[in-house]
């Protein structure tokens, strides 16, 4: 008995999309390909590693798309309710017409906050880590001045104790000197 012919449409997919996965996954994702990557690979780039979000270019779309379709849904039907002389039907679709794009406007708008929100968030992330990762670096800076500083110090003291100390030997020799 031979697969069907979904089977093996299914098996050739699963092994494309798994070489394909595997190249995109070696060749296009890595951070330090980026920077020779055409156009498309960048965007494709992008898009793998969530640096822009698709659902706010599929949101703009849709309202473009919803927008233009309420517009010319509410003149046509306008235009042939007035042919047929049916009012009701001419105000709905003045309705239409009017209400739709500003119906749309709010809920995208609505849509988009929460996108916009989520940006902001990944953007105060990043801007956080880069800042936590100066801090540390400033941290260690400071470190080692701190630790440059005692030894710098120490060394003074050793300096002072040692020129003490041949100062008091000094004074003892010329004090048994004058005693003497």
């Amino acid at each position: 008995m031979f697969p069907s012919s979904a089977t093996i449409v299914f098996i050739i997919s699963a092994l494309v999309s798994l070489v394909c996965s595997i190249l995109v996954w070696v060749l296009v994702m890595p951070e330090k390909k980026r920077p020779t990557l055409n156009a498309f690979f960048t965007f494709v780039s992008d898009v793998f590693n969530f640096r822009s979000l698709l659902i706010e270019k599929i949101l703009k779309f849709t309202y473009l798309l919803l927008t233009l379709f309420a517009i010319l849904f509410g003149f046509c039907a306008f235009v042939v309710s007035i042919s047929i002389n049916d009012g009701r039907a001419a105000l709905i679709g003045l309705l239409v017409m009017i209400l739709g794009p500003i119906a749309l406007r709010l809920i995208y708008e609505l849509s988009m906050m929460a996108v916009l929100l989520v940006k902001n968030v990944i953007e105060i992330n990043n801007k956080m880590a880069l800042s936590t990762k100066d801090n540390k670096e400033e941290e260690e800076e400071e470190e080692e001045e701190e630790e440059e500083e005692e030894e710098s110090r120490n060394l003074r003291f050793l300096i002072s104790s040692f020129s003490v100390s041949r100062a008091r030997k000094r004074n003892d020799t010329l004090l048994r000197v004058v005693s003497f």
